[in-house]
């Protein structure tokens, strides 16, 4: 799987460590919107993006910086997200292996980026939630 994590600073961890259970529990609801956010914005990108590299009979390719066309719709459905660390961290990804090569390119293939363009196309209203969640409880 590869993933984007939003995770908090060694300071604001120790600080939630002493935060109330409703404190914990708002943090927790953030980074859950978030990540439901980023999944969102990862599967339109693959299924509504713009493409235009080249065309295989019907089916229309994704040129090197777009995210990958869909053909069979496997990476969409294989993206998900998950809390771990007691609900603290996020984890949004897909664990097909191709995900990762398409994302980040080879040799033989540039890049099409599907979870970075995703991620940043929220990450202003990302921090701002966290930071006033944050704010509001510690």
């Amino acid at each position: 799987m590869i993933d984007l994590k939003i995770t908090l600073s060694p300071n604001d961890t120790k600080r939630l460590a002493q935060a109330s259970a409703q404190a914990l529990d708002a943090i927790q609801r953030v980074l859950e919107a978030s990540a439901l956010k980023i999944d969102r914005a990862a599967k339109l990108l693959i299924a509504r993006g713009s493409k235009s590299g080249r065309r295989y009979g019907k089916h229309q390719a994704s040129a090197p910086g777009e995210a990958p066309a869909t053909n069979t719709g496997r990476l969409i459905q294989s993206i998900t997200w998950q809390t771990v660390n007691q609900g603290l961290v996020v984890e949004v990804g897909s664990p097909l292996d191709y995900a990762a090569l398409l994302e980040d390119g080879t040799r033989q293939m540039d890049p099409r980026p599907w979870l970075k363009p995703a991620y940043e196309q929220h990450v202003d209203t990302i921090v701002t939630d966290i930071t006033d969640t944050l704010k509001k409880y510690l």
